[in-house]
């Protein structure tokens, strides 16, 4: 009797490792989030610290969060769509 409960639990074990498997292949198999994720959206155009100065948005522009207000003038790379991001 006690053998054939020993069996039942190991079996319940290895269905339920076997389901837990498939699902993981299934899961890496799977592209939907990459299909969800929006395109990057880039920023060009120029910048100024006083909005009167304008220095180009480029690699080399030298910007801190910490340095105060920031004026941007530009276009983004596609239309953004009221209200997302």
């Amino acid at each position: 009797m006690k053998k054939k409960i020993q069996y039942n639990w190991i079996g319940s074990i290895l269905v339920f490792l076997l389901a837990v498997i498939c699902v993981f292949f299934v899961v890496l198999k799977s592209n939907q989030a990459f299909l969800s994720k929006p395109p990057l959206q880039i920023f060009t155009g120029e910048y100024s610290r006083d909005g009167e100065t304008w220095y180009p948005l480029d690699d080399n522009a030298d910007l801190d969060a910490l340095d105060g207000d920031l004026f941007l003038r530009g276009h983004l790379s596609y239309d953004s769509i009221a209200g997302r991001t």
